[in-house]
């Protein structure tokens, strides 16, 4: 029985050509039709004015969006820097004093912004994208799956209450749950009203829906909140209207309303919980549906959260939107750069053009004839 080597051994060279030769095609002969573009200087000069006034256009619409938007911020850190009295380091959150502190600050909006007017803090210097403190957390346990890996909670998946003796699991585990921004703010008009801030809408659709079910809080993250750092989870009902702490502790109450500390509820918890990129960030805590008037507005914040010790700001701000978003002037002035600079260059082409024009077609530019020439 010859084998397969046998066989082609005995085949004659030519026959062993034809079988290696490739199955021809105009592919793999790059024989397929081709179209070169010509780039005469009338088209190089049509795109690149095309493209000048296309960017123009596009970047004066949106620096007049940009310019529309209505911001105030203020700093409020270094202000109401006092109350830091107590230190919780045995409790390893080293984020919040003890007592905190409440401080009044003046605001004063120049025009009536139109609602809904967007309320936000911003942090700087907080490293929520470290890569220890984006992997402290557990997707599974804010889903309500049973038996969910707490693993990479640590060191914060298990706490225990003054007077016990054993730990138990936290819900919500994890540094990014531990570490939970715990200032609160109360804004005032100049006539004394105090402004209806909603915490409903600031959180992403997607992520209320599919990554937080209905899951309760612990005792145990929010035993030591706010002096230890974090804050507590919003009191809800089961329907996600909020609820009080005496419907809270009422038994009659609860079995009705089951009024509890729901994490699918708790929306500003939830937009803490969506990690920021950057170091300096800023996170949605409010809407104010109804806007608000021009004037000197009384901003009353209860101080909690602790930024001295990673050497961090603190930043109230309010904010209208336009149809591009929020205030940004980057994205027009970068428009407006690219435009500008493409109907610089247009122009230098057309001088040149009209003062020294290219023959074209004319061999004596090809590079064999040139070194004759020489």
């Amino acid at each position: 029985m010859s084998s397969a080597a046998d066989d082609w051994d005995s085949k004659s060279p030519k026959s062993k050509l034809e079988e290696k030769r490739a199955t021809y095609s105009k592919f793999s002969q790059q024989e397929l039709p081709g179209c070169t573009f010509i780039l005469t200087p009338f088209t190089v000069i049509t795109v690149l004015v095309v493209v000048g006034v296309t960017f123009l256009t596009i970047g004066g619409l949106a620096l007049a969006a940009s310019m529309s938007v209505q911001e105030y911020s203020v700093r409020y850190d270094d202000t109401c820097s006092a109350g830091y009295d107590r230190w919780f380091a045995d409790d390893g959150r080293g984020l919040t004093g003890a007592s905190g502190k409440n401080c009044t600050i003046q605001i004063e909006v120049k025009s009536d912004m139109p609602g809904p007017v967007y309320v936000y803090y911003g942090l700087t210097n907080f490293y929520q994208n470290h890569r220890r403190y984006v992997k402290s957390r557990s997707d599974a346990q804010l889903r309500g799956e049973s038996g969910a890996d707490l693993s990479d909670c640590d060191p914060k998946g298990k706490a225990r209450l003054d007077g016990n003796s054993s730990s138990v699991t936290v819900v919500p585990c994890g540094l990014i749950a531990w570490s939970l921004f715990n200032d609160t703010y109360t804004l005032s008009t100049p006539t004394g009203k105090v402004v209806e801030i909603e915490d409903k809408g600031i959180a992403w659709s997607t992520d209320v829906e599919y990554k937080f079910g209905m899951v309760k809080s612990t005792p145990e993250f929010n035993a030591y909140a706010p002096e230890a750092g974090g804050r507590q989870i919003a009191l809800h009902d089961r329907s996600g209207k909020a609820c009080s702490e005496t419907d809270y502790s009422d038994p009659t109450c609860y079995p009705d309303c089951d009024c509890n500390r729901w994490l699918k509820y708790d929306e500003r918890f939830i937009g803490w919980m969506r990690t920021a990129a950057l170091p300096n960030f800023r996170k949605l805590w409010g809407i104010i549906p109804g806007g608000l008037s021009s004037g000197t507005h009384s901003l009353t914040i209860n101080n909690n959260y602790r930024v001295d010790s990673f050497g961090g700001t603190k930043t109230f701000l309010i904010s209208t939107m336009s149809w591009l978003g929020g205030k940004n002037d980057f994205i027009g002035i970068a428009y407006l750069t690219v435009g500008s600079l493409s109907l610089c260059v247009a122009l230098a082409f057309l001088l040149k053009h009209l003062i020294s024009p290219r023959v074209m077609g004319d061999t004596s530019y090809l590079s064999w004839n040139k070194e004759k020439t020489e």
